[in-house]
């Protein structure tokens, strides 16, 4: 009996940890004012999306799995160059595993910067992330 148990403790002290995939990063919150906001543009040029990846790629498999539905609208700050550098939560979807996974989205998303007359410049837009299940 004592040998089953010391043998027990041996496979369980040379057992690998489990690993557990590291947690997504907490939305942060919106900036407070927009350099120029897309909903409001003063320039010639809005800043555009060149490439959004599709958001059924990035569905939480909790929030699939309880067929939650929504849209995150993000406020996004991007530089002259169309880098996003900040990202914030300008409305919720109502489910913060939603809200996370646009932040994905957002970051893997291309851009192109907004001009005012005929210069790059610094600018917020609001991405829509639309989160359906099925067509």
């Amino acid at each position: 009996m004592l040998q089953a148990i010391l043998l027990a403790l041996l496979v369980a002290a040379q057992s690998p940890p489990p690993i557990h995939p590291a947690p997504f990063p907490a939305p942060r919150p919106s900036p407070t004012a927009p350099i120029a906001a897309i909903d409001n543009p003063t320039g010639d040029e809005r800043p555009r999306l060149t490439f959004l990846p599709n958001p059924s790629i990035y569905y939480p498999p909790a929030a699939l799995a309880e067929e939650r539905e929504g849209t995150t609208l993000l406020r996004c700050t991007l530089t002259q160059e169309g880098t996003l550098i900040d990202c914030g939560v300008h409305q919720s979807s109502g489910s913060a595993d939603l809200d996370t996974a646009a932040f994905q989205i957002a970051a893997r998303a291309r851009y192109t910067p907004m001009r005012v007359a005929g210069e790059a410049v610094r600018a917020s837009v609001v991405l829509p992330v639309r989160w359906v299940i099925g067509d």
